[in-house]
């Protein structure tokens, strides 16, 4: 995927670990993030595992073509040790 990019403007290519972790969709405004969070890391604690140090976020929606924040999904990934 690094191969589609060229460091250019701020932006530089990279590759995310390959590593084990859950998973789950927020549907929402960003400042409920958190709430998704929360509930990844509660599922994580149900299941013994030990959360990783980062994690990352998708976004599927474009807030200037979907202004509903309501509508905006965001895919949250948090690797777990």
């Amino acid at each position: 995927m690094a191969g589609h990019f060229s460091d250019a403007d701020g932006v530089a290519g990279g590759t995310l670990p390959e590593t084990d972790a859950l998973e789950a969709m927020h549907t929402g405004p960003y400042d409920t993030l958190e709430n998704t969070y929360n509930a990844v890391l509660g599922q994580m604690q149900a299941e013994g595992l030990t959360p990783g140090d980062i994690m990352w976020e998708y976004y599927l929606s474009d807030p200037e073509t979907e202004p509903d924040p309501a509508k905006w999904q965001t895919r949250v990934i948090w690797p777990f040790a």
